[in-house]
């Protein structure tokens, strides 16, 4: 069996990625978007534009916003952060590992070559995907 150390620099990340992600439009409105986040148990999504091209993320922390503010006049586009740290679905898992330890973020989209949103890679998936070549 192959040593899992070369597995690390020869596997893409597309085969251990989530590929079902919730993604958010921009112009949602911020009320409806955060109660997506808190319904789906998560912390953060995508934002895309038309054909699932990722133009940022929308985390929680994102979506809370100062008290004088009326949430239900933003949108995604408002609050959402642009400078995306992402990973093309080619990345290796050792580029992942370099990704997630560089940025200290827990979770990353996965992108194809047109940045069109193909899936979603956590520390946790990374984790799992290492621990298959454990021996019980």
């Amino acid at each position: 069996s192959e040593d899992w150390v070369a597995r690390l620099s020869r596997t893409p990340v597309r085969e251990f990625m989530t590929s079902r992600v919730t993604c958010l439009d921009s112009e949602l409105g911020l009320t409806d978007a955060a109660q997506l986040l808190t319904n789906g148990h998560m912390h953060a999504a995508p934002v895309v534009e038309d054909q699932g091209v990722l133009i940022g993320m929308l985390s929680l922390a994102d979506a809370v916003i100062e008290p004088s503010v009326n949430p239900e006049r933003l949108i995604v586009d408002d609050v959402m952060t642009t400078e995306v740290v992402k990973l093309r679905e080619s990345a290796t898992a050792n580029e992942a590992l370099a990704m997630f330890a560089r940025t200290g973020l827990h979770r990353l989209p996965v992108v194809s070559n047109t940045d069109q949103v193909v899936g979603i890679l956590s520390v946790i998936d990374l984790v799992r995907w290492l621990a298959t070549f454990s021996k019980p």
